[in-house]
Formats: C-alpha cells, sequence, structure tokens
C-alpha cells in the first residue's frame, strides 16, 4: 500500500467518525425528544387538572393565557410526533441530517416547560368576579346564650333547606341583631355550597330620604365589589340590573345577599333585581331592622324576633365580658356584677358597655356604687357610658314615622315608671285628655288611633305588650326617652 493510498484512508477515518457520531446522537436525540414531549404533556395534564380543582371554587375561571398555552402545547406535540414518526420510517443517512431538526423541537420542548413553570407561579385561575365579601370581625368570646342559639336555628334552618328566601331579623337597638347576623354571615361565608355570599349595610340618609333608593344600591354595590357603576348605569333600573347580573339570577347554584340594619322597606326588585318571595329559593335576603313592620312591607317569609337576654343569660354575658378584660375578679365582687348585670334588662349594647366599664375595678364600694347609680338610688357620676348607650337607642326613636307618633312615645314614657304596667287604655285616655290624638276624630276613631300608634310603637320594640292589654318599657328606652324629652326643652 503507497502512501497516497494511506493517505486517502487516513482522510476517510473522520468522515466514518462524524457519520457513526451522528448515528449515535440521532438516537440520543430521538430519546430526547421523546422524553421532553412526554413531559411537556404531563405537565399540560397536571395543569388542567390543577385549574379544574381551582375553577370548583365559586367565582374562579381559567386565565386566556393558560388556555392559548395548551393550544401551543397541542401543536408542539402534533409537530414533534411528525418528527419522530418520520425519522423512525427512514434510512440511517436520511435520519442522522435530521438530528439538527431533532434538538430544536428539543428546545422549543423546554421552552414550554420554562412557560408552564411561570405560569403556575402566577396562578392559572382568576376572579371571574368577587364572589365573596370580606369576612367580618366578631366580639371577642363572643356570647351565646340559649335566646341566641334557638334563633340561630332557625334561621340556619331556613337558609340550608331553601325554605325561605326573604328572612327578616328585627329586635330593638341594642338587641344584639348586628352581632347575630355576623356570626351567621361568617358560618354561610364558610360553605363552599353557596355560590355567592356578600354583606351590606343599609343606608342612613335619615332625615332626607329622596337619595334612599341610590344609596342602597351603592352600598350593596360596594358589599358586592361593584366599584363603578359607569356611565351606561345611570339610573336605578340598570343599576339594578347589574347588580343582578353578578347575583347570577336564574343561574345554578344559591346565592345570599345579607343587608344590615335597614330602616325603612324598599322594592328589593326594582333596586337589587331580587326576585319576589317564593320565585327563587336560590336567592335569599337576610336583613336587619328595627321594625316588624319593616319585615311586613318587605314580604318576609320567615320574621325572627331577636328578643332581649333573660336574666340568666344577661348575668353570663355581663361576666364573660368582664372577665375577658380582666380575669382575676374576687367572689365578692361577682355577686355584685351579676346584680348590675340585672339593671341592664337583658340589652346586649348596655351588658356590654357596663362590663367594659367595670372591668379591672376592684374596690367592692365601687361595685356598689354603680348598682346604686343603676338603680337611681343615688345620682350617677358616670355619666359617659350611659351617654353612649342612650346616643345609640336614640336611632329607635329617630325612625317613628311622624313627630305624632314621636310624641306620643314620649308622652307614654312619663307613664311607664320603672317595673310599672300600664293598661292601654289608661296610656290613651291621656292622649286624647294632652291633645296628641283625637282632634281631628271622635273619640271611637281617637281610640283606634291610639290603638295603631301602641302597635307602631310595639313592632319597633320601643314597648313591650302584655296579653294585648298592659304595656311596659325597658328600662334604657325611658332613660332614652327622658334625654330626648329634655333636649326638647332646652
Amino acid at each position: 500500500m503507497d502512501l497516497k493510498t494511506v493517505i486517502g484512508l487516513l482522510g476517510i477515518v473522520p468522515i466514518l467518525y462524524n457519520l457513526w457520531r451522528l448515528a449515535m446522537e440521532e438516537k440520543m436525540r430521538h430519546v430526547e425528544l421523546k422524553d421532553t414531549l412526554k413531559e411537556v404533556m404531563s405537565k399540560v395534564h397536571d395543569m388542567d387538572q390543577q385549574a379544574r380543582l381551582e375553577e370548583q371554587k365559586p367565582g374562579k375561571k381559567r386565565k386566556r393565557v393558560i388556555k392559548a398555552f395548551v393550544k401551543k402545547a397541542k401543536r408542539y406535540k402534533k409537530s414533534s410526533e411528525r418528527k419522530l414518526e418520520e425519522s423512525q420510517g427512514q434510512c440511517k443517512v436520511k435520519r442522522m441530517v435530521r438530528v439538527p431538526c431533532l434538538k430544536q423541537h428539543k428546545r422549543e420542548g423546554n421552552d414550554l416547560l420554562k412557560e408552564a413553570q411561570q405560569l403556575q407561579k402566577n396562578g392559572l385561575t382568576i376572579d371571574e368576579f368577587k364572589t365573596r365579601g370580606e369576612k367580618l370581625l366578631l366580639p371577642m368570646n363572643m356570647y351565646m346564650g340559649e335566646t341566641f342559639r334557638a334563633s340561630m336555628d332557625s334561621a340556619r334552618q331556613a337558609i340550608r333547606t331553601r325554605a325561605k328566601n326573604c328572612i327578616g331579623i328585627y329586635g330593638s337597638v341594642g338587641a344584639g341583631k348586628t352581632d347575630f347576623m355576623k356570626y351567621l354571615y361568617n358560618e354561610i361565608y364558610d360553605d363552599m355550597g353557596f355560590k355567592a355570599v356578600y354583606w351590606a349595610t343599609a343606608p342612613d340618609v335619615w332625615p332626607d330620604r329622596s337619595c334612599y333608593n341610590m344609596a342602597m344600591q351603592k352600598q350593596v354595590a360596594d358589599g358586592m365589589w361593584i366599584r363603578d357603576f359607569g356611565e351606561q348605569y345611570h339610573n336605578e333600573e340598570t343599576r339594578a340590573s347589574r347588580i343582578m347580573a353578578q347575583l347570577g339570577v336564574g343561574g345554578e347554584g344559591r346565592r345570599i345577599l345579607f343587608l344590615d340594619d335597614v330602616r325603612e322597606a324598599f322594592p328589593a326588585y326594582e333596586l337589587l333585581g331580587l326576585p319576589s318571595v317564593g320565585t327563587d329559593k336560590s336567592i335569599i335576603l337576610v336583613f336587619t331592622t328595627r321594625s316588624k313592620e319593616v319585615c311586613n312591607r318587605m314580604g318576609c317569609d320567615l320574621i325572627l324576633k331577636k328578643d332581649l337576654l333573660e336574666k340568666e343569660e344577661a348575668k353570663g354575658m355581663f361576666l364573660r365580658v368582664m372577665r375577658h378584660a380582666d380575669e382575676s375578679v374576687e367572689p365578692g365582687i361577682i355577686k355584685i356584677a351579676e346584680e348590675v348585670a340585672d339593671q341592664c334588662e337583658g340589652m346586649p349594647l348596655v351588658i356590654n358597655i357596663e362590663a367594659k366599664f367595670m372591668a379591672g375595678k376592684k374596690d367592692i364600694r365601687e361595685w356598689r356604687n354603680r348598682l346604686n347609680e343603676l338603680k337611681g338610688v343615688i345620682s350617677s357620676i358616670h355619666l359617659d357610658g350611659e351617654a353612649m348607650i342612650v346616643n345609640k337607642l336614640k336611632f329607635g326613636y329617630n325612625c317613628l314615622n311622624d313627630s305624632q307618633t314621636q310624641r306620643c312615645f314620649l308622652d307614654a314614657a312619663g307613664l311607664l315608671a320603672k317595673n310599672v304596667q300600664v293598661r292601654k287604655e289608661r296610656i290613651i285616655k291621656k292622649w286624647k285628655k294632652s291633645g296628641l290624638i283625637g282632634m281631628d276624630r271622635t273619640n271611637k276613631y281617637a281610640n283606634d288611633q291610639g290603638h295603631t300608634i301602641l302597635n307602631q310603637l310595639k313592632r319597633m320594640c320601643l314597648i313591650h305588650v302584655a296579653d294585648n292589654q298592659t304595656v311596659t318599657m325597658n328600662k334604657w328606652i325611658r332613660k332614652m326617652a327622658q334625654e330626648v324629652s329634655k333636649s326638647l326643652k332646652r
């Protein structure tokens, strides 16, 4: 073999090596692409499963970018499978030529995996719209006696069984209606069986009621995260349609709106798009009010009265609030504390204020002094707490329909001293004698007018009527009436 031949053979060696290397690389690239494709499609499956789980939560919707990514991954799968099939059925040389193409597809797969990782980091779903308001803060160690639990069971049963779709909770100012409904709201809030759960507080536009409807829609819209009605929602009808659309009237799943402190009846369909009683049990309206009259006018199919606490419950709540502020209480003080609780006359508002006011006081003489102040044995030197209570209770007086009813209420408070029961006829007779009623009608019709006013005061929880004959008044309501009378004389 001459030198020229040897040189020629040596020149072939690199070529053969490169061919061998390409053949080995082709096999490796083929396997790598198959693995990358498998990893990409596995990632797509995992993302789809994760998104499906998130979409089961009310109001969750898959992002559009996720849908676009899945389409891109499917195109990649189709293209890669075609390249793998083509290389599989060709001769060795042609398969080796396709190595760069296989490498390119692998790089595309790696890019898709990086994109998927970033998409998962950013979240796969968004809120189509917020289906929950904010969870509400409840009083620490909230007291729940038998009266509370009984009312709660009735409301819970009606809501969960879809038996009612308009529930009114009424009671006097300070009876604990708002805390009661907050507790119910928080419980329903955590129940994913409800598609949407919202809370709003009815507007306080007294004494100017001309803007009540718009204020009501705005308050509810805020509670439902509808921050801007926009120019297209320029009247009551279009605003109601926007609220109705978010509530999803006629859609699947149960929705519930809690509305606190409704001062007067309003057209629920015209203002909020809520269906009338009995027509759509998937949408429930629960509201609190100071007057049973509002519940009647709203057409409630369940009316619950938030009663004042019984004596033992009042004592239990007082001690619970007091001990939360100061755990160390002497036995001698506890006995007087229970008597102080009696003077609160079952009103949670008063109990809460008085218990916090007296918490931490260790001198038993100071407790005896406060008890005698509350009994009226001595004049009070603690006016701030009582002023706070009276100012809150004045809202009940302000909600009376007209000045005549207000004057009759204040006059009745003068007759109803502590623990005194007065027959209806005596109160009506005094009203007639004072010229508060009956000036424009005969005696017979004046009596009817008097009973109508008494019934209104009863529905507003400003008086208590026993056996439909005798009238009594809560001590703190009477204090409020006395303060109002004093202010009117100034």
